[in-house]
């Protein structure tokens, strides 16, 4: 296991500024950040559910610069799929993921 920032107010303000001025005061986001361990996120379409984990992978590159055991992503459709990459790929540390 490796080991993830803890989701301070500060962190959780810069991770939101970095992702497109979002906001991840709800204590299920913040779980969600916290979590190191595999999970699923379920909502309703529409709902930050891509947006949460772009900030995750962001939170997830921050916290180690030599990620050994890799991350996967795992979607049920190629938009969310195309949407994070295209995320992550215009930020300045996830960008170090898609390599």
């Amino acid at each position: 296991m490796f080991e993830i920032l803890r989701a301070t107010p500060e962190l959780l303000a810069e991770l939101g500024a970095e992702i497109g001025g979002c906001d991840f005061t709800d204590p299920n986001q913040k779980a969600f950040l916290e979590n190191t361990n595999a999970c699923d996120v379920q909502a309703a379409p529409g709902n930050g559910k891509t947006t949460l984990l772009t900030a995750k992978l962001a939170q997830l590159s921050r916290s180690s610069n030599e990620l050994r055991s890799g991350v996967c992503v795992i979607s049920h459709t190629n938009a969310a799929r195309s949407e994070v990459e295209s995320q992550i790929s215009n930020h300045p540390t996830a960008a170090s993921l898609m390599a």
